[in-house]
């Protein structure tokens, strides 16, 4: 299936630069994920692994493979130069299926950092500086406002969203919430497990219990401060 995604990738980029209009492409890949399921030639680039861990890896080498043929389309289209490239995962892995989140702690679903924080990168030869690390909290809800300011699109004054344009900020390498409160929520059979964020305080309630991290020293989640700056369990 990850084949044929960017296969029907690599088409709708060769068609739409014919038009010589700009277009949006969202590639949804499903891998890696569960059924795993690998080719045995992409499996076999990792020898050394074991079980799922191997299929896993497996399933990201078609996932690597996948990519460079967009990109590849991308420049035989004159395209490349001129396109924004925004690359990222939905949450965390489930470690029980051969994934890692090291150095992170938790799992998919949980509101430890392992659980939804995830790789991402912007790509825009000449408009974002190469090797630049933006260190900063952002989230998927604010695609839409940034993406729609990039195309000079008007978003509906009634609209209400929990995502804000963060473009300027991060060309600038600053923080676009300084100050500013993100959060992730879970509910479970008997409880609703919480994350929240301010700079780089992270509040976390599992288990109908709260805990304090600072993610710039600790971003494995370890040390517990809540006894330390009980102020800071309560974010105003």
């Amino acid at each position: 299936m990850t084949d044929v995604l960017s296969s029907e990738g690599v088409r709708f980029i060769k068609e739409s630069s014919k038009t010589k209009k700009p277009f949006f492409l969202f590639m949804s890949y499903n891998a890696p994920h569960t059924v795993l399921a690998a080719k045995e030639e992409d499996m076999a680039e990792y020898p050394e692994l074991m079980g799922k861990r191997r299929i896993y890896a497996g399933m990201v080498h078609a996932l690597d493979r996948g990519i460079k043929s967009l990109v590849d389309a991308l420049k035989a289209a004159d395209q490349y130069d001129n396109t924004l490239i925004v690359f990222l995962s939905d949450n965390g892995g489930r470690t029980d299926q051969g994934a890692s989140n090291f150095p992170l702690r938790g799992v998919k679903g949980d509101t430890y950092e392992g659980g939804y924080r995830t790789p991402m990168f912007f790509h825009w030869p000449g408009v974002v500086k190469a090797g630049l690390r933006y260190d900063h909290p952002v989230t998927a809800l604010d695609f839409y406002p940034t993406l729609a300011g990039l195309a000079n699109a008007k978003i509906p004054t009634e609209k209400q969203l929990d995502g804000k344009d963060i473009w300027e900020a991060v060309l600038a390498g600053k923080s676009a919430r300084q100050g500013e409160l993100i959060y992730t929520i879970r509910h479970q059979s008997n409880a609703t497990d919480i994350g929240a964020r301010k700079d780089q305080w992270k509040i976390c309630r599992k288990n109908g219990k709260w805990h304090l991290f600072n993610l710039e020293d600790d971003i494995g989640e370890t040390n517990d401060l809540s006894t330390k700056h009980p102020e800071r369990l309560i974010f105003s």
